[in-house]
């Protein structure tokens, strides 16, 4: 059998370099993932925009977090993939999560939420989001009851 040969040291850290960041490329890091531009809306039950908050977006079949954003005064967010900082989404099937305003002071409770709490929760929001080549960028949702 022949001896083992290794590459000098400097060539060997370098190749576990290159797999490491392979590895964190392929844990979901958002290396080299192609995103899609979404634009959301939200309405409270009455017709009026949600003037604040923020969407958490979770993996529809494995409650990962893969993303979010605020949601502006006038109702709409551009969620952003975790790790990126630019908009936009993976393709795939995700389930939103909606938070209300909060207060700008911290010593001062949040407001109360202006909307159902079951949308806090992306499990029981009702809120879906599909996201690929072929969907469309936009998607409207109301806060009158969860589905």
């Amino acid at each position: 059998m022949p001896p083992l040969v290794f590459p000098p040291a400097p060539a060997r850290q370098s190749a576990v370099l290159a797999s490491l960041v392979g590895l964190m490329c392929l844990a979901g890091s958002g290396c080299g993932a192609t995103t899609h531009p979404v634009s959301l809306s939200f309405t409270l039950p009455d017709g009026r925009p949600l003037t604040g908050g923020a969407v958490v977006v979770l993996d529809a079949t494995d409650p990962v977090i893969v993303g979010g954003g605020p949601i502006g005064a006038d109702g709409t967010c551009r969620p952003l993939m975790r790790g990126r900082s630019a908009p936009g989404l993976p393709a795939g099937n995700y389930r939103l999560g909606v938070t209300g305003p909060v207060s700008a002071d911290l010593d001062d409770p949040s407001p109360p939420l202006p909307f159902d709490p079951a949308f806090t929760n992306p499990a029981a929001s009702g809120l879906t989001l599909t996201v690929g080549p072929g969907s469309p960028e936009q998607a409207s949702f109301s806060l009158a009851k969860p589905r």
